[in-house]
Protein backbone atom coordinates (compact mmCIF):
# COMPACT_ATOMS: atom_id res chain seq x y z
CA UNK A 1 0.00 0.00 0.00
CA UNK A 2 1.13 3.72 -0.32
CA UNK A 3 2.17 4.34 2.89
CA UNK A 4 5.98 4.78 2.98
CA UNK A 5 8.15 2.19 1.29
CA UNK A 6 10.27 0.88 5.02
CA UNK A 7 7.15 0.09 5.90
CA UNK A 8 5.78 -1.83 2.94
CA UNK A 9 8.86 -3.93 3.20
CA UNK A 10 8.49 -5.11 6.89
CA UNK A 11 4.99 -6.28 6.26
CA UNK A 12 2.20 -7.62 4.01
CA UNK A 13 -0.75 -5.73 3.77
CA UNK A 14 -4.35 -6.69 3.60
CA UNK A 15 -6.17 -3.27 2.91
CA UNK A 16 -10.22 -3.50 3.47
CA UNK A 17 -12.39 -0.37 3.11
CA UNK A 18 -13.81 0.39 6.10
CA UNK A 19 -17.53 0.15 5.03
CA UNK A 20 -18.49 -2.76 6.79
CA UNK A 21 -19.25 -3.10 10.66
CA UNK A 22 -15.77 -2.53 12.90
CA UNK A 23 -16.16 -6.33 13.96
CA UNK A 24 -16.73 -7.60 10.77
CA UNK A 25 -13.08 -5.80 9.57
CA UNK A 26 -11.42 -6.79 13.05
CA UNK A 27 -12.26 -10.80 12.65
CA UNK A 28 -10.49 -10.49 9.02
CA UNK A 29 -7.66 -8.57 10.52
CA UNK A 30 -6.77 -10.93 13.29
CA UNK A 31 -7.42 -14.52 11.45
CA UNK A 32 -4.56 -16.05 11.50
CA UNK A 33 -2.63 -13.85 13.80
CA UNK A 34 -3.46 -14.58 17.14
CA UNK A 35 -6.16 -12.19 19.61
CA UNK A 36 -7.47 -9.80 18.35
CA UNK A 37 -5.70 -6.88 19.28
CA UNK A 38 -6.55 -3.65 21.31
CA UNK A 39 -5.00 -1.02 18.66
CA UNK A 40 -5.15 -1.12 14.81
CA UNK A 41 -3.05 0.40 12.42
CA UNK A 42 -5.24 2.27 9.20
CA UNK A 43 -4.70 4.29 6.28
CA UNK A 44 -6.19 7.58 5.93
CA UNK A 45 -6.33 9.51 2.92
CA UNK A 46 -5.83 13.54 3.28
CA UNK A 47 -8.53 14.51 0.83
CA UNK A 48 -8.49 17.81 2.42
CA UNK A 49 -6.17 20.02 4.67
CA UNK A 50 -8.09 19.90 7.48
CA UNK A 51 -8.36 16.35 8.34
CA UNK A 52 -4.47 16.01 9.28
CA UNK A 53 -5.42 18.60 12.17
CA UNK A 54 -8.32 16.83 13.04
CA UNK A 55 -6.25 13.71 13.81
CA UNK A 56 -3.78 15.48 15.81
CA UNK A 57 -6.87 16.01 17.83
CA UNK A 58 -7.71 12.73 18.68
CA UNK A 59 -6.61 11.39 21.97
CA UNK A 60 -3.95 8.03 21.86
CA UNK A 61 -3.82 8.50 18.08
CA UNK A 62 -0.30 8.47 17.22
CA UNK A 63 0.57 9.30 13.44
CA UNK A 64 3.12 6.70 12.15
CA UNK A 65 4.10 8.11 8.59
CA UNK A 66 2.60 11.26 6.43
CA UNK A 67 3.01 12.69 3.03
CA UNK A 68 0.56 15.08 1.28
CA UNK A 69 -1.83 11.94 0.20
CA UNK A 70 -2.34 9.74 3.08
CA UNK A 71 -1.15 9.02 6.54
CA UNK A 72 -0.30 5.83 8.36
CA UNK A 73 -2.03 6.24 12.14
CA UNK A 74 -2.17 3.64 15.12
CA UNK A 75 -5.44 4.33 17.11
CA UNK A 76 -7.92 2.31 19.35
CA UNK A 77 -10.67 0.11 18.00
CA UNK A 78 -13.50 2.16 18.60
CA UNK A 79 -11.64 5.18 17.05
CA UNK A 80 -11.36 3.80 13.47
CA UNK A 81 -14.99 3.13 14.28
CA UNK A 82 -15.43 6.64 15.00
CA UNK A 83 -13.28 7.79 11.87
CA UNK A 84 -15.15 5.43 9.67
CA UNK A 85 -18.49 6.45 10.26
CA UNK A 86 -17.57 10.49 10.05
CA UNK A 87 -16.74 10.16 6.75
CA UNK A 88 -12.97 9.59 6.54
CA UNK A 89 -11.39 7.35 3.71
CA UNK A 90 -9.85 5.21 5.88
CA UNK A 91 -8.72 1.56 5.73
CA UNK A 92 -7.36 -0.87 7.98
CA UNK A 93 -4.18 -2.38 7.22
CA UNK A 94 -3.93 -5.55 7.98
CA UNK A 95 -0.32 -7.42 9.65
CA UNK A 96 0.72 -10.77 8.68
CA UNK A 97 3.45 -12.75 9.43
CA UNK A 98 4.54 -14.10 5.85
CA UNK A 99 3.11 -13.59 2.63
CA UNK A 100 0.58 -16.07 1.29
CA UNK A 101 1.01 -17.50 -1.57
CA UNK A 102 -2.30 -17.54 -4.48
CA UNK A 103 -3.89 -20.11 -4.71
CA UNK A 104 -3.11 -21.87 -8.44
CA UNK A 105 -6.44 -22.35 -9.59
CA UNK A 106 -7.49 -18.75 -10.02
CA UNK A 107 -6.46 -17.63 -13.88
CA UNK A 108 -3.47 -15.83 -15.31
CA UNK A 109 -5.03 -12.52 -17.10
CA UNK A 110 -4.48 -14.37 -20.48
CA UNK A 111 -6.11 -17.77 -19.64
CA UNK A 112 -9.64 -16.14 -18.87
CA UNK A 113 -9.84 -14.45 -22.23
CA UNK A 114 -8.99 -18.44 -23.91
CA UNK A 115 -11.48 -20.12 -21.20
CA UNK A 116 -13.84 -17.62 -23.05
CA UNK A 117 -12.88 -17.59 -26.74
CA UNK A 118 -12.87 -22.16 -25.96
CA UNK A 119 -16.82 -21.52 -24.70
CA UNK A 120 -17.38 -19.63 -28.03
CA UNK A 121 -15.82 -21.95 -29.96
CA UNK A 122 -17.46 -25.10 -28.30
CA UNK A 123 -20.84 -23.59 -28.10
CA UNK A 124 -21.24 -21.13 -31.12
CA UNK A 125 -24.92 -21.70 -31.20
CA UNK A 126 -25.11 -20.02 -27.60
CA UNK A 127 -21.91 -17.70 -27.27
CA UNK A 128 -19.72 -15.34 -29.32
CA UNK A 129 -16.74 -13.93 -28.07
CA UNK A 130 -15.93 -10.58 -28.53
CA UNK A 131 -12.68 -8.18 -28.04
CA UNK A 132 -12.72 -4.80 -26.13
CA UNK A 133 -10.40 -2.06 -25.67
CA UNK A 134 -6.76 -1.56 -26.45
CA UNK A 135 -5.67 -4.12 -28.73
CA UNK A 136 -8.72 -6.39 -27.27
CA UNK A 137 -7.45 -6.97 -23.98
CA UNK A 138 -11.13 -7.22 -22.72
CA UNK A 139 -12.96 -10.25 -23.56
CA UNK A 140 -16.61 -10.00 -23.58
CA UNK A 141 -19.03 -13.37 -24.04
CA UNK A 142 -22.60 -13.26 -25.58
CA UNK A 143 -24.74 -15.71 -24.53
CA UNK A 144 -28.15 -16.37 -26.74
CA UNK A 145 -29.79 -18.23 -28.66
CA UNK A 146 -28.72 -16.25 -31.55
CA UNK A 147 -25.53 -14.90 -30.40
CA UNK A 148 -24.08 -13.18 -33.55
CA UNK A 149 -27.73 -11.21 -34.14
CA UNK A 150 -28.83 -8.42 -32.04
CA UNK A 151 -32.08 -9.11 -31.36
CA UNK A 152 -35.24 -7.14 -29.80
CA UNK A 153 -34.75 -8.87 -26.42
CA UNK A 154 -33.72 -7.38 -23.27
CA UNK A 155 -30.08 -7.21 -22.33
CA UNK A 156 -28.31 -8.16 -19.02
CA UNK A 157 -24.67 -7.73 -17.93
CA UNK A 158 -22.33 -9.48 -15.37
CA UNK A 159 -18.73 -8.21 -14.86
CA UNK A 160 -16.14 -8.54 -12.67
CA UNK A 161 -12.21 -7.59 -12.32
CA UNK A 162 -12.35 -3.68 -12.26
CA UNK A 163 -10.10 -3.83 -9.20
CA UNK A 164 -6.91 -5.55 -10.14
CA UNK A 165 -6.92 -8.06 -6.29
CA UNK A 166 -10.48 -8.70 -6.48
CA UNK A 167 -10.24 -12.62 -7.99
CA UNK A 168 -13.73 -13.71 -6.95
CA UNK A 169 -15.05 -11.59 -9.61
CA UNK A 170 -13.56 -13.05 -12.23
CA UNK A 171 -13.97 -16.65 -11.23
CA UNK A 172 -17.81 -15.86 -10.53
CA UNK A 173 -17.87 -14.71 -14.15
CA UNK A 174 -16.39 -17.54 -15.45
CA UNK A 175 -18.54 -20.04 -13.91
CA UNK A 176 -21.46 -18.04 -14.97
CA UNK A 177 -20.13 -18.69 -18.60
CA UNK A 178 -19.80 -22.05 -18.33
CA UNK A 179 -23.34 -22.80 -16.43
CA UNK A 180 -25.30 -20.90 -18.48
CA UNK A 181 -24.02 -22.84 -21.99
CA UNK A 182 -23.47 -26.57 -19.94
CA UNK A 183 -27.21 -26.15 -18.41
CA UNK A 184 -28.64 -24.89 -21.82
CA UNK A 185 -31.43 -27.50 -23.18
CA UNK A 186 -30.63 -29.38 -20.15
CA UNK A 187 -32.61 -27.26 -17.43
CA UNK A 188 -35.50 -25.53 -18.14
CA UNK A 189 -34.94 -22.29 -16.34
CA UNK A 190 -30.97 -22.03 -17.80
CA UNK A 191 -32.70 -22.79 -21.50
CA UNK A 192 -35.34 -20.12 -20.54
CA UNK A 193 -32.74 -17.03 -19.88
CA UNK A 194 -30.76 -17.60 -22.30
CA UNK A 195 -33.56 -17.87 -24.98
CA UNK A 196 -35.28 -14.86 -23.85
CA UNK A 197 -32.25 -12.71 -22.84
CA UNK A 198 -28.97 -11.42 -24.42
CA UNK A 199 -26.61 -12.03 -21.63
CA UNK A 200 -23.26 -10.30 -21.77
CA UNK A 201 -20.90 -11.23 -19.37
CA UNK A 202 -17.01 -9.43 -18.85
CA UNK A 203 -15.05 -11.54 -15.95
CA UNK A 204 -12.22 -9.20 -16.18
CA UNK A 205 -11.63 -5.59 -16.85
CA UNK A 206 -8.51 -4.46 -15.78
CA UNK A 207 -6.46 -7.25 -17.34
CA UNK A 208 -3.33 -5.38 -16.36
CA UNK A 209 -3.67 -4.67 -12.97
CA UNK A 210 -4.85 -8.55 -12.75
CA UNK A 211 -2.10 -10.19 -13.99
CA UNK A 212 0.53 -7.83 -12.13
CA UNK A 213 -0.88 -9.20 -8.96
CA UNK A 214 -1.64 -12.86 -10.13
CA UNK A 215 1.84 -12.94 -11.63
CA UNK A 216 3.30 -12.30 -7.91
CA UNK A 217 5.56 -9.65 -9.28
CA UNK A 218 4.05 -6.35 -7.58
CA UNK A 219 6.22 -5.36 -4.31
CA UNK A 220 2.21 -4.64 -3.29
CA UNK A 221 0.13 -7.68 -3.09
CA UNK A 222 -3.17 -6.77 -2.98
CA UNK A 223 -2.96 -3.76 -5.65
CA UNK A 224 -6.26 -2.17 -6.75
CA UNK A 225 -5.39 -0.14 -9.96
CA UNK A 226 -4.78 -0.27 -13.42
CA UNK A 227 -1.07 0.16 -14.55
CA UNK A 228 -1.54 4.01 -15.75
CA UNK A 229 1.82 5.54 -16.01
CA UNK A 230 0.34 8.74 -14.19
CA UNK A 231 4.36 10.62 -14.18
CA UNK A 232 4.68 9.66 -17.58
CA UNK A 233 8.59 7.95 -16.72
CA UNK A 234 7.77 4.77 -18.97
CA UNK A 235 8.25 2.35 -15.40
CA UNK A 236 5.58 1.50 -12.83
CA UNK A 237 6.12 2.76 -9.49
CA UNK A 238 2.94 2.13 -7.35
CA UNK A 239 3.40 5.10 -5.33
CA UNK A 240 2.63 7.59 -8.08
CA UNK A 241 1.42 5.00 -11.16
CA UNK A 242 -2.62 3.42 -11.13
CA UNK A 243 -6.52 5.05 -11.43
CA UNK A 244 -8.76 3.03 -9.78
CA UNK A 245 -11.42 2.53 -12.45
CA UNK A 246 -13.72 2.38 -10.40
CA UNK A 247 -13.81 5.64 -9.80
CA UNK A 248 -13.58 6.62 -13.33
CA UNK A 249 -16.66 6.71 -14.76
CA UNK A 250 -18.52 9.84 -15.89
CA UNK A 251 -21.43 10.44 -13.22
CA UNK A 252 -20.24 12.93 -10.55
CA UNK A 253 -16.73 11.93 -11.31
CA UNK A 254 -15.51 15.10 -9.83
CA UNK A 255 -16.87 14.39 -6.17
CA UNK A 256 -15.54 11.07 -6.16
CA UNK A 257 -12.04 9.14 -5.48
CA UNK A 258 -9.25 11.51 -5.04
CA UNK A 259 -7.11 13.62 -7.36
CA UNK A 260 -4.07 12.83 -6.00
CA UNK A 261 -2.11 10.32 -8.83
CA UNK A 262 -0.65 7.80 -5.85
CA UNK A 263 -4.48 7.30 -3.87
CA UNK A 264 -5.92 4.34 -3.88
CA UNK A 265 -8.42 6.08 -5.39
CA UNK A 266 -7.40 7.94 -8.04
CA UNK A 267 -9.59 9.11 -10.12
CA UNK A 268 -8.19 9.86 -13.09
CA UNK A 269 -7.36 12.54 -15.15
CA UNK A 270 -10.84 13.07 -16.79
CA UNK A 271 -13.94 10.84 -16.62
CA UNK A 272 -13.84 7.24 -19.12
CA UNK A 273 -9.25 8.47 -18.88
CA UNK A 274 -8.76 5.39 -19.00
CA UNK A 275 -8.92 2.45 -22.02
CA UNK A 276 -10.49 0.02 -19.66
CA UNK A 277 -13.54 1.97 -18.51
CA UNK A 278 -14.05 3.50 -22.38
CA UNK A 279 -14.26 0.28 -23.41
CA UNK A 280 -16.92 -0.67 -20.63
CA UNK A 281 -19.06 2.73 -21.67
CA UNK A 282 -19.04 1.82 -25.41
CA UNK A 283 -20.68 -1.42 -24.53
CA UNK A 284 -22.96 -0.45 -22.25
CA UNK A 285 -23.94 2.46 -24.47
CA UNK A 286 -24.86 0.08 -27.68
CA UNK A 287 -26.67 -2.52 -25.73
CA UNK A 288 -28.28 -0.07 -23.21
CA UNK A 289 -28.44 -3.15 -20.69
CA UNK A 290 -31.68 -3.08 -18.14
CA UNK A 291 -29.99 -4.46 -15.41
CA UNK A 292 -26.35 -6.26 -14.41
CA UNK A 293 -24.28 -7.27 -11.43
CA UNK A 294 -20.83 -5.93 -11.15
CA UNK A 295 -18.88 -8.62 -8.75
CA UNK A 296 -16.34 -7.43 -6.08
CA UNK A 297 -14.86 -8.60 -3.23
CA UNK A 298 -15.14 -8.40 -0.57
CA UNK A 299 -17.45 -8.12 2.19
CA UNK A 300 -20.60 -9.95 1.47
CA UNK A 301 -22.52 -6.73 0.70
CA UNK A 302 -25.30 -6.14 -1.88
CA UNK A 303 -25.00 -2.57 -2.69
CA UNK A 304 -27.48 -0.42 -4.94
CA UNK A 305 -27.75 2.92 -5.95
CA UNK A 306 -27.76 4.75 -4.07
CA UNK A 307 -28.10 6.41 -0.57
CA UNK A 308 -26.97 9.98 -0.67
CA UNK A 309 -28.00 13.47 -2.72
CA UNK A 310 -30.89 13.91 -5.00
CA UNK A 311 -33.01 10.68 -4.28
CA UNK A 312 -33.16 8.27 -7.31
CA UNK A 313 -36.25 7.69 -8.75
CA UNK A 314 -36.12 4.23 -8.63
CA UNK A 315 -34.86 3.81 -4.85
CA UNK A 316 -37.86 1.61 -3.55
CA UNK A 317 -37.43 -0.85 -6.42
CA UNK A 318 -33.68 -0.43 -6.15
CA UNK A 319 -33.40 -1.30 -2.59
CA UNK A 320 -36.16 -4.27 -3.13
CA UNK A 321 -34.28 -5.66 -5.85
CA UNK A 322 -31.39 -5.94 -3.73
CA UNK A 323 -32.64 -7.48 -0.72
CA UNK A 324 -33.90 -9.98 -2.65
CA UNK A 325 -30.54 -10.38 -4.37
CA UNK A 326 -29.00 -11.22 -0.91
CA UNK A 327 -32.33 -13.60 -0.30
CA UNK A 328 -31.54 -15.54 -3.06
CA UNK A 329 -27.74 -16.13 -2.25
CA UNK A 330 -28.89 -17.72 1.36
CA UNK A 331 -28.57 -21.05 -0.29
CA UNK A 332 -24.98 -20.39 -0.42
CA UNK A 333 -24.98 -20.28 3.23
CA UNK A 334 -23.45 -16.77 3.52
CA UNK A 335 -25.68 -13.80 4.70
CA UNK A 336 -25.07 -10.40 2.80
CA UNK A 337 -25.88 -7.00 4.24
CA UNK A 338 -27.91 -4.34 1.67
CA UNK A 339 -26.55 -1.14 1.63
CA UNK A 340 -26.93 1.64 -0.74
CA UNK A 341 -23.39 3.20 -3.02
CA UNK A 342 -22.23 6.85 -2.45
CA UNK A 343 -23.57 8.95 -5.36
CA UNK A 344 -21.00 11.02 -5.15
CA UNK A 345 -18.66 8.39 -6.68
CA UNK A 346 -17.96 8.11 -9.99
CA UNK A 347 -18.49 4.38 -9.95
CA UNK A 348 -19.79 1.67 -12.42
CA UNK A 349 -22.78 1.27 -11.03
CA UNK A 350 -23.76 4.81 -10.41
CA UNK A 351 -22.96 5.71 -13.32
CA UNK A 352 -25.00 3.18 -15.58
CA UNK A 353 -28.24 3.70 -13.41
CA UNK A 354 -27.28 7.19 -13.47
CA UNK A 355 -26.81 7.79 -17.15
CA UNK A 356 -28.28 4.92 -19.31
CA UNK A 357 -31.03 3.75 -16.54
CA UNK A 358 -29.92 0.58 -15.62
CA UNK A 359 -30.46 -1.23 -12.65
CA UNK A 360 -27.40 -2.36 -11.68
CA UNK A 361 -26.17 -3.87 -7.94
CA UNK A 362 -22.73 -4.35 -6.60
CA UNK A 363 -22.17 -7.92 -5.35
CA UNK A 364 -18.82 -7.48 -2.39
CA UNK A 365 -18.38 -11.48 -2.62
CA UNK A 366 -16.46 -13.44 0.39
CA UNK A 367 -14.29 -12.59 3.06
CA UNK A 368 -10.70 -12.17 1.50
CA UNK A 369 -9.74 -11.61 -2.25
CA UNK A 370 -7.71 -15.11 -2.95
CA UNK A 371 -9.56 -17.49 -0.53
CA UNK A 372 -8.83 -21.44 -1.15
CA UNK A 373 -10.87 -23.42 -3.73
CA UNK A 374 -14.04 -24.67 -1.22
CA UNK A 375 -14.92 -21.20 -0.38
CA UNK A 376 -14.25 -19.57 -3.83
CA UNK A 377 -16.52 -22.18 -5.03
CA UNK A 378 -19.00 -21.51 -2.35
CA UNK A 379 -18.65 -17.51 -3.01
CA UNK A 380 -19.33 -18.81 -6.72
CA UNK A 381 -22.36 -20.36 -5.99
CA UNK A 382 -23.72 -17.21 -4.26
CA UNK A 383 -23.32 -14.93 -7.71
CA UNK A 384 -24.62 -17.92 -9.90
CA UNK A 385 -28.10 -17.44 -7.41
CA UNK A 386 -27.73 -13.93 -7.97
CA UNK A 387 -27.24 -13.66 -11.34
CA UNK A 388 -30.02 -15.84 -12.15
CA UNK A 389 -32.19 -14.33 -9.65
CA UNK A 390 -31.55 -11.25 -11.67
CA UNK A 391 -31.95 -12.71 -15.06
CA UNK A 392 -35.16 -14.07 -14.47
CA UNK A 393 -36.57 -10.42 -12.55
CA UNK A 394 -35.85 -9.10 -15.67
CA UNK A 395 -38.92 -10.56 -17.37
CA UNK A 396 -41.33 -8.67 -15.43
CA UNK A 397 -43.14 -7.13 -14.33
CA UNK A 398 -41.99 -3.77 -15.81
CA UNK A 399 -42.79 -1.75 -19.21
CA UNK A 400 -40.90 -2.53 -22.83
CA UNK A 401 -41.91 -1.50 -25.97
CA UNK A 402 -41.32 0.38 -28.75
CA UNK A 403 -41.76 3.88 -29.93
CA UNK A 404 -42.25 4.33 -33.91
CA UNK A 405 -43.27 6.70 -36.52
CA UNK A 406 -47.05 6.30 -36.45
CA UNK A 407 -46.94 6.64 -40.56
CA UNK A 408 -43.53 4.57 -41.81
CA UNK A 409 -43.15 2.56 -38.70
CA UNK A 410 -39.50 3.39 -38.74
CA UNK A 411 -38.29 3.15 -35.11
CA UNK A 412 -37.68 6.57 -32.90
CA UNK A 413 -34.69 8.48 -30.69
CA UNK A 414 -37.50 9.11 -27.78
CA UNK A 415 -37.61 9.85 -24.43
CA UNK A 416 -39.85 7.54 -21.81
CA UNK A 417 -41.19 8.90 -19.13
CA UNK A 418 -43.03 7.27 -15.88
CA UNK A 419 -43.98 10.57 -14.87
CA UNK A 420 -44.87 8.94 -11.20
CA UNK A 421 -41.03 8.26 -11.46
CA UNK A 422 -39.88 11.62 -13.02
CA UNK A 423 -36.84 13.13 -11.91
CA UNK A 424 -33.57 15.57 -12.39
CA UNK A 425 -31.34 12.80 -10.43
CA UNK A 426 -30.70 11.18 -13.02
CA UNK A 427 -30.21 11.58 -16.96
CA UNK A 428 -33.90 11.44 -19.20
CA UNK A 429 -34.67 7.63 -20.06
CA UNK A 430 -34.37 7.16 -23.98
CA UNK A 431 -35.07 4.49 -26.64
CA UNK A 432 -32.05 3.00 -28.63
CA UNK A 433 -31.78 5.00 -31.87
CA UNK A 434 -31.72 2.04 -33.66
CA UNK A 435 -34.58 -0.08 -32.73
CA UNK A 436 -36.82 2.67 -30.77
CA UNK A 437 -36.67 0.23 -27.81
CA UNK A 438 -37.49 0.45 -23.90
CA UNK A 439 -37.53 -1.86 -21.35
CA UNK A 440 -38.31 -0.26 -17.76
CA UNK A 441 -38.66 -2.49 -14.80
CA UNK A 442 -41.31 -1.10 -12.08
CA UNK A 443 -42.98 -2.32 -9.42
CA UNK A 444 -47.05 -3.54 -10.30
CA UNK A 445 -49.02 -0.84 -10.28
CA UNK A 446 -50.71 2.46 -12.38
CA UNK A 447 -48.40 4.58 -13.96
CA UNK A 448 -48.88 8.01 -16.20
CA UNK A 449 -46.72 7.10 -19.58
CA UNK A 450 -45.79 10.19 -21.63
CA UNK A 451 -43.50 9.37 -24.30
CA UNK A 452 -41.78 12.27 -26.97
CA UNK A 453 -39.30 13.12 -30.10
CA UNK A 454 -38.49 16.04 -31.54
CA UNK A 455 -40.33 17.04 -33.97
CA UNK A 456 -43.41 14.47 -32.87
CA UNK A 457 -46.09 15.31 -31.14
CA UNK A 458 -46.08 13.65 -27.43
CA UNK A 459 -48.17 11.01 -26.09
CA UNK A 460 -49.74 10.30 -22.75
CA UNK A 461 -51.24 7.37 -21.59
CA UNK A 462 -52.13 5.73 -18.58
CA UNK A 463 -50.43 2.17 -18.31
CA UNK A 464 -51.32 -0.66 -15.70
CA UNK A 465 -48.47 -2.48 -14.23
CA UNK A 466 -49.25 -6.36 -13.01
CA UNK A 467 -47.42 -8.96 -11.14
CA UNK A 468 -45.51 -11.68 -13.85
CA UNK A 469 -44.39 -10.64 -17.49
CA UNK A 470 -43.98 -6.84 -18.45
CA UNK A 471 -46.46 -5.22 -19.96
CA UNK A 472 -45.90 -4.86 -24.42
CA UNK A 473 -45.99 -1.48 -25.97
CA UNK A 474 -46.12 -0.05 -29.50
CA UNK A 475 -46.32 3.73 -29.24
CA UNK A 476 -46.70 5.30 -32.19
CA UNK A 477 -45.66 9.00 -32.67
CA UNK A 478 -47.03 11.16 -35.28
CA UNK A 479 -44.85 14.46 -37.27
CA UNK A 480 -45.98 17.56 -35.92
CA UNK A 481 -46.43 18.56 -39.63
CA UNK A 482 -48.76 15.98 -39.71
CA UNK A 483 -50.87 16.40 -36.62
CA UNK A 484 -51.26 19.90 -37.94
CA UNK A 485 -52.71 18.81 -41.43
CA UNK A 486 -55.37 16.49 -39.96
CA UNK A 487 -56.79 18.93 -37.05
Amino acid sequence: CCCGQAFVRSLLRVRLVATICLASLLAVASHGCGPRPAQVTAHVELTDPWILDSLKAVPGLRLLEVNSRHALVRLAERQFLSLSTRGYEVSLVVELDNEPGIPAFYPRAQEVGARLEALAASFPHLAACYRLGRGGAIRALKISDNPVLQEDEPAVLFYGGLHAQEALGVMACLALCEELCAKYGVDPRYTKAVEDNELWIVPLLNPDGYELVRSGKVHYPWWRKNLRDNNGNGRFEPEHDGVDLNRNFGFNWEHGGSSEPGSWYYRGPQPFSEWEVAAFESLAVARRFVAGIGFHSHGHKVLYPWGNGPTPPDQVLLRAMAQSLAKSMRQCGARYAVLPLNAQSGQSSVWLYGALGTLDFTVELGTEFFPERKEAEREMGCALAAAMWLIGRVAGPGLRGRVVDARTGAPLHARVIVQELDSEAVWPRMTAPETGRFFRLLEPGLYQLAVMAQGYRSCHQTVRVVQGPAVELVVELARLDEAAVGS
